[in-house]
Protein backbone atom coordinates (compact mmCIF):
# COMPACT_ATOMS: atom_id res chain seq x y z
CA UNK A 1 0.00 0.00 0.00
CA UNK A 2 1.53 3.30 -1.20
CA UNK A 3 1.99 5.33 2.09
CA UNK A 4 0.61 8.98 2.59
CA UNK A 5 1.90 12.20 2.48
CA UNK A 6 2.08 12.07 6.23
CA UNK A 7 4.06 9.35 6.98
CA UNK A 8 6.35 10.41 4.42
CA UNK A 9 6.66 13.67 6.07
CA UNK A 10 7.23 12.36 9.35
CA UNK A 11 9.77 10.09 8.63
CA UNK A 12 12.28 13.11 7.37
CA UNK A 13 14.11 13.89 10.20
CA UNK A 14 14.48 18.39 10.72
CA UNK A 15 17.20 19.87 12.31
CA UNK A 16 16.53 20.87 15.74
CA UNK A 17 16.32 24.77 16.16
CA UNK A 18 17.38 25.78 19.50
CA UNK A 19 14.62 27.94 21.68
CA UNK A 20 15.66 31.64 22.32
CA UNK A 21 15.19 33.03 25.60
CA UNK A 22 14.15 36.52 26.22
CA UNK A 23 17.52 37.47 27.62
CA UNK A 24 19.22 35.94 24.17
CA UNK A 25 21.00 39.05 22.23
CA UNK A 26 19.52 38.02 18.73
CA UNK A 27 16.53 37.52 20.52
CA UNK A 28 16.22 41.11 21.42
CA UNK A 29 16.82 42.20 17.91
CA UNK A 30 14.52 43.04 15.41
CA UNK A 31 13.94 40.46 12.60
CA UNK A 32 15.02 43.17 9.95
CA UNK A 33 18.28 43.83 11.50
CA UNK A 34 19.14 40.05 12.03
CA UNK A 35 18.85 39.31 8.37
CA UNK A 36 20.78 42.05 7.43
CA UNK A 37 24.58 41.62 6.80
CA UNK A 38 26.52 43.93 8.47
CA UNK A 39 29.82 45.18 6.42
CA UNK A 40 32.85 45.10 7.52
CA UNK A 41 34.83 47.91 8.09
CA UNK A 42 37.60 48.77 6.01
CA UNK A 43 40.88 49.83 7.48
CA UNK A 44 41.52 53.50 7.97
CA UNK A 45 44.15 54.52 4.94
CA UNK A 46 47.15 55.85 6.28
CA UNK A 47 47.68 60.08 5.18
CA UNK A 48 49.98 60.19 2.22
CA UNK A 49 52.19 63.62 2.46
CA UNK A 50 52.27 65.94 -0.16
CA UNK A 51 55.03 64.96 -3.37
CA UNK A 52 57.26 68.01 -3.53
CA UNK A 53 58.15 69.31 -6.80
CA UNK A 54 61.23 67.60 -8.58
CA UNK A 55 62.63 71.57 -8.55
CA UNK A 56 63.05 71.79 -4.71
CA UNK A 57 64.45 68.54 -4.36
CA UNK A 58 68.11 68.58 -3.80
CA UNK A 59 70.28 66.55 -5.62
CA UNK A 60 70.66 64.00 -3.17
CA UNK A 61 67.00 63.63 -2.84
CA UNK A 62 66.46 63.07 -5.94
CA UNK A 63 68.20 60.44 -6.08
CA UNK A 64 66.32 59.13 -3.36
CA UNK A 65 63.33 59.26 -5.26
CA UNK A 66 64.83 57.82 -8.40
CA UNK A 67 65.98 54.64 -6.64
CA UNK A 68 66.66 53.24 -10.51
CA UNK A 69 68.90 56.20 -11.83
CA UNK A 70 72.30 55.74 -13.25
CA UNK A 71 74.51 57.46 -11.30
CA UNK A 72 77.49 57.15 -13.32
CA UNK A 73 77.17 59.11 -15.69
CA UNK A 74 74.70 61.54 -14.35
CA UNK A 75 75.61 64.97 -15.33
CA UNK A 76 76.16 67.68 -12.19
CA UNK A 77 72.86 69.51 -11.48
CA UNK A 78 72.42 73.55 -13.05
CA UNK A 79 72.43 74.74 -9.28
CA UNK A 80 75.80 72.71 -8.76
CA UNK A 81 77.50 74.62 -11.73
CA UNK A 82 79.64 77.66 -10.62
CA UNK A 83 78.88 81.35 -12.45
CA UNK A 84 81.39 81.90 -15.08
CA UNK A 85 83.06 85.25 -14.08
CA UNK A 86 82.07 88.48 -16.03
CA UNK A 87 84.51 90.79 -17.40
CA UNK A 88 84.18 94.54 -16.63
CA UNK A 89 84.10 97.13 -20.07
CA UNK A 90 87.02 99.12 -19.80
CA UNK A 91 86.76 102.58 -18.30
CA UNK A 92 86.95 105.29 -20.46
CA UNK A 93 89.41 107.63 -19.63
CA UNK A 94 87.92 111.49 -18.97
CA UNK A 95 88.72 112.83 -22.23
CA UNK A 96 86.72 110.03 -24.02
CA UNK A 97 83.85 111.29 -22.23
CA UNK A 98 83.46 114.92 -22.74
CA UNK A 99 83.66 113.80 -26.26
CA UNK A 100 80.52 111.35 -25.39
CA UNK A 101 78.78 114.83 -24.05
CA UNK A 102 80.04 116.48 -26.85
CA UNK A 103 77.34 114.28 -29.06
CA UNK A 104 80.70 112.19 -30.82
CA UNK A 105 79.07 108.77 -31.33
CA UNK A 106 80.84 105.37 -29.40
CA UNK A 107 81.80 104.12 -32.71
CA UNK A 108 84.39 106.89 -33.43
CA UNK A 109 86.22 106.89 -30.18
CA UNK A 110 89.92 107.65 -30.51
CA UNK A 111 92.19 104.55 -29.19
CA UNK A 112 93.97 107.47 -26.98
CA UNK A 113 94.01 110.85 -25.72
CA UNK A 114 96.22 111.59 -27.93
CA UNK A 115 94.91 114.77 -30.25
CA UNK A 116 96.42 112.85 -33.68
CA UNK A 117 94.26 109.73 -32.66
CA UNK A 118 91.06 111.91 -32.69
CA UNK A 119 91.56 112.98 -36.40
CA UNK A 120 92.61 109.57 -37.17
CA UNK A 121 89.40 108.01 -35.93
CA UNK A 122 87.32 111.01 -37.83
CA UNK A 123 88.66 109.74 -40.83
CA UNK A 124 86.03 106.81 -41.03
CA UNK A 125 83.44 109.16 -41.55
CA UNK A 126 81.91 108.56 -44.72
CA UNK A 127 82.72 111.76 -47.20
CA UNK A 128 80.33 114.17 -48.72
CA UNK A 129 80.31 114.44 -52.53
CA UNK A 130 81.91 117.80 -53.60
CA UNK A 131 79.60 119.89 -55.71
CA UNK A 132 80.27 119.98 -59.65
CA UNK A 133 79.70 122.43 -62.22
CA UNK A 134 77.66 120.20 -64.50
CA UNK A 135 76.24 121.30 -67.42
CA UNK A 136 72.40 121.18 -67.61
CA UNK A 137 72.26 119.99 -64.11
CA UNK A 138 70.83 120.46 -60.78
CA UNK A 139 72.24 120.77 -57.44
CA UNK A 140 69.54 120.89 -54.74
CA UNK A 141 69.85 122.39 -51.20
CA UNK A 142 66.73 121.77 -48.85
CA UNK A 143 66.14 123.66 -45.44
CA UNK A 144 65.12 126.78 -43.75
CA UNK A 145 64.46 129.45 -46.30
CA UNK A 146 67.13 131.72 -44.82
CA UNK A 147 69.63 128.38 -44.63
CA UNK A 148 68.75 127.23 -48.02
CA UNK A 149 69.82 130.69 -49.49
CA UNK A 150 72.56 131.21 -48.10
CA UNK A 151 74.27 127.94 -48.58
CA UNK A 152 72.89 128.12 -51.93
CA UNK A 153 75.22 131.11 -52.58
CA UNK A 154 77.76 129.98 -51.03
CA UNK A 155 78.10 127.05 -53.55
CA UNK A 156 77.50 129.22 -56.39
CA UNK A 157 80.04 131.43 -55.94
CA UNK A 158 82.14 128.28 -55.37
CA UNK A 159 81.56 126.77 -58.53
CA UNK A 160 82.28 130.37 -60.26
CA UNK A 161 78.70 130.93 -61.03
CA UNK A 162 76.41 133.85 -60.71
CA UNK A 163 73.72 133.59 -57.87
CA UNK A 164 71.56 135.74 -59.24
CA UNK A 165 71.21 133.59 -62.77
CA UNK A 166 72.22 130.80 -61.58
CA UNK A 167 70.50 130.27 -58.09
CA UNK A 168 66.72 129.70 -57.80
CA UNK A 169 64.26 129.37 -54.84
CA UNK A 170 61.74 126.83 -54.74
CA UNK A 171 58.61 127.22 -52.74
CA UNK A 172 55.28 128.88 -52.22
CA UNK A 173 56.51 132.22 -50.84
CA UNK A 174 60.07 132.00 -52.80
CA UNK A 175 58.63 135.34 -54.59
CA UNK A 176 58.93 137.04 -51.24
CA UNK A 177 62.91 136.28 -50.80
CA UNK A 178 64.00 136.76 -53.93
CA UNK A 179 63.13 137.97 -57.61
CA UNK A 180 60.62 136.91 -59.50
CA UNK A 181 62.10 135.20 -62.40
CA UNK A 182 64.08 133.33 -59.54
CA UNK A 183 61.43 131.86 -57.83
CA UNK A 184 59.53 128.62 -58.60
CA UNK A 185 56.03 128.73 -56.86
CA UNK A 186 54.76 125.38 -57.58
CA UNK A 187 55.60 121.90 -58.57
CA UNK A 188 54.03 122.32 -62.23
CA UNK A 189 56.42 125.45 -62.90
CA UNK A 190 59.48 123.31 -61.29
CA UNK A 191 59.03 120.61 -64.16
CA UNK A 192 58.48 123.20 -66.61
CA UNK A 193 62.13 125.31 -65.54
CA UNK A 194 63.69 121.65 -65.21
CA UNK A 195 63.15 121.25 -68.99
CA UNK A 196 64.65 124.50 -70.27
CA UNK A 197 67.66 124.37 -67.49
CA UNK A 198 68.49 121.27 -69.32
CA UNK A 199 70.06 123.37 -72.30
CA UNK A 200 72.16 125.47 -70.08
CA UNK A 201 75.74 125.64 -69.98
CA UNK A 202 76.26 125.48 -66.38
CA UNK A 203 74.26 123.41 -63.27
CA UNK A 204 71.74 125.31 -62.03
CA UNK A 205 71.28 125.44 -57.98
CA UNK A 206 67.77 125.39 -56.59
CA UNK A 207 67.31 126.16 -53.28
CA UNK A 208 64.23 124.64 -51.52
CA UNK A 209 62.10 126.25 -48.90
CA UNK A 210 61.72 123.83 -45.88
CA UNK A 211 61.20 123.90 -42.49
CA UNK A 212 61.76 120.70 -40.24
CA UNK A 213 58.77 119.85 -40.22
CA UNK A 214 56.15 117.21 -41.81
CA UNK A 215 54.39 119.16 -44.03
CA UNK A 216 57.01 121.23 -45.67
CA UNK A 217 59.55 118.06 -45.89
CA UNK A 218 56.82 116.05 -48.16
CA UNK A 219 56.20 119.16 -50.35
CA UNK A 220 60.17 119.76 -50.74
CA UNK A 221 59.85 115.37 -51.97
CA UNK A 222 57.54 116.51 -54.68
CA UNK A 223 59.62 119.29 -55.90
CA UNK A 224 62.55 117.67 -55.77
CA UNK A 225 60.81 114.78 -57.78
CA UNK A 226 59.70 117.71 -60.51
CA UNK A 227 63.54 119.01 -60.62
CA UNK A 228 65.11 115.51 -60.32
CA UNK A 229 68.64 117.22 -58.83
CA UNK A 230 71.92 115.59 -59.63
CA UNK A 231 72.94 115.85 -55.75
CA UNK A 232 70.63 116.73 -52.64
CA UNK A 233 72.29 119.02 -50.29
CA UNK A 234 70.05 119.60 -46.47
CA UNK A 235 71.12 122.46 -44.40
CA UNK A 236 70.02 123.00 -40.61
CA UNK A 237 70.75 124.29 -37.41
CA UNK A 238 73.06 122.20 -35.29
CA UNK A 239 70.46 122.69 -32.39
CA UNK A 240 67.89 120.41 -33.88
CA UNK A 241 66.70 117.59 -31.99
CA UNK A 242 68.82 114.58 -34.04
CA UNK A 243 65.57 112.50 -33.55
CA UNK A 244 63.72 115.28 -35.30
CA UNK A 245 66.61 115.38 -38.15
CA UNK A 246 66.04 112.07 -38.54
CA UNK A 247 62.80 112.00 -39.20
CA UNK A 248 62.59 115.10 -41.26
CA UNK A 249 65.50 113.69 -43.50
CA UNK A 250 63.25 111.17 -43.77
CA UNK A 251 60.41 112.62 -45.29
CA UNK A 252 62.90 114.59 -47.68
CA UNK A 253 63.68 111.59 -49.18
CA UNK A 254 67.26 110.67 -50.62
CA UNK A 255 69.97 113.32 -48.93
CA UNK A 256 73.78 113.11 -50.41
CA UNK A 257 75.49 115.85 -47.83
CA UNK A 258 74.20 117.94 -44.55
CA UNK A 259 75.62 121.43 -43.89
CA UNK A 260 75.52 122.22 -39.87
CA UNK A 261 74.91 126.02 -39.36
CA UNK A 262 75.13 127.67 -36.28
CA UNK A 263 77.50 125.57 -34.45
CA UNK A 264 78.16 127.38 -31.45
CA UNK A 265 74.32 127.45 -30.67
CA UNK A 266 74.55 123.56 -29.02
CA UNK A 267 76.34 122.31 -26.38
CA UNK A 268 77.04 118.52 -28.55
CA UNK A 269 77.69 119.47 -32.18
CA UNK A 270 78.93 116.28 -33.27
CA UNK A 271 75.64 114.86 -32.54
CA UNK A 272 74.51 114.78 -36.11
CA UNK A 273 77.01 112.48 -36.91
CA UNK A 274 74.53 110.04 -35.53
CA UNK A 275 72.15 110.47 -38.64
CA UNK A 276 74.33 108.76 -40.83
CA UNK A 277 74.61 111.55 -43.82
CA UNK A 278 77.68 112.69 -44.58
CA UNK A 279 78.51 116.26 -43.24
CA UNK A 280 80.17 118.29 -45.90
CA UNK A 281 80.34 121.80 -43.67
CA UNK A 282 80.66 122.88 -40.52
CA UNK A 283 79.34 126.66 -41.00
CA UNK A 284 81.47 128.00 -43.27
CA UNK A 285 83.84 125.83 -43.42
CA UNK A 286 84.56 121.96 -45.23
CA UNK A 287 83.94 119.46 -42.31
CA UNK A 288 86.79 117.55 -42.87
CA UNK A 289 88.44 115.05 -40.00
CA UNK A 290 90.43 117.99 -38.88
CA UNK A 291 88.11 120.54 -38.97
CA UNK A 292 85.66 118.31 -36.64
CA UNK A 293 88.42 117.52 -34.48
CA UNK A 294 89.52 121.49 -34.40
CA UNK A 295 85.81 122.32 -32.80
CA UNK A 296 85.69 119.10 -30.46
CA UNK A 297 89.44 120.06 -29.02
CA UNK A 298 88.41 124.00 -28.48
CA UNK A 299 84.88 122.54 -26.69
CA UNK A 300 87.58 120.42 -24.47
CA UNK A 301 89.57 122.98 -23.72
CA UNK A 302 86.69 125.38 -22.79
Amino acid sequence: RTPSAATLFAAVALPTVPVLGPSSPLAARPASAALTPVPAEAPAAEPVAPARPPALLRPHEARAERPDAVEADEAPAAAELEPAPVRGLPALSARAEQLLSLGLPEHLLPASDDPAALVESLRRLPRAPRPANRPGQVLAVVGPVHLALSLGRQLAAELGLTPSTALVLAGPSADEWVAERQAVLDVPTAAERRAAWKRRRSLTVVAVDCPVTAAAALRAREFLGALAPCATWVTVEASRKTHDLAAWTGLVGSVDALAVQEVDATMDPASVLRLGIPVARLGPRTATPAAWASLLTSRLAA
